[in-house]
């Protein structure tokens, strides 16, 4: 099977890929945590998913395969969603940022979120780490998750 090319790739993500930034419940807890990047893409072809998955992974980037589930007598083919989150989204998307059309702005977003985890100060929300967060990075990542999810729906 022929190797993948990140142009392909990045069109195939322009098409059938989801950049999501979401907030996230702790299962031990059932606190809200902070909102979490995460990238998605979706397809009924898991031969597909693979080999994106397999070219990632040769770079250090490691997702996740997993099966969206349907209800039992829904008669379509599978669903699959290849899925990355925080750091492993944010590299994945500095890689294919350069060959994205549709999803470049968003893109943009996605890193520029990840880019204000560790700017912490002393006042403000606490992260998972207990580290506290200044309310002026609070306002910048409600501000980056309006402006992300106004371009989903224009």
């Amino acid at each position: 099977m022929e190797q993948l090319k990140l142009e392909y790739i990045a069109g195939f993500f322009d098409g059938e890929g989801c950049i999501v930034i979401q907030k996230i419940i702790d299962t031990d807890t059932r606190k809200k945590r902070c909102p979490s990047l995460r990238v998605i893409i979706t397809n009924t072809n898991l031969l597909i998913l693979k080999q994106i998955e397999k070219y990632f992974y040769s770079l250090g980037i490691e997702g996740k395969i997993t099966i969206k589930r349907r209800n039992p007598s829904d008669i379509r083919k599978p669903c699959y969603q290849w899925v990355l989150w925080c750091n492993r989204a944010f590299n994945f998307l500095k890689i294919i940022h350069p060959y994205l059309i549709v999803k470049k702005e968003q893109a943009l977003l996605g890193m520029e979120y990840i880019n204000t985890i560790g700017k912490t100060k002393q006042k403000g929300l606490r992260n998972k780490n207990g580290i506290y967060i200044s309310e002026e990075i609070i306002e910048k990542r409600k501000e980056i998750i309006n402006k992300l999810s106004k371009m989903k729906h224009e």
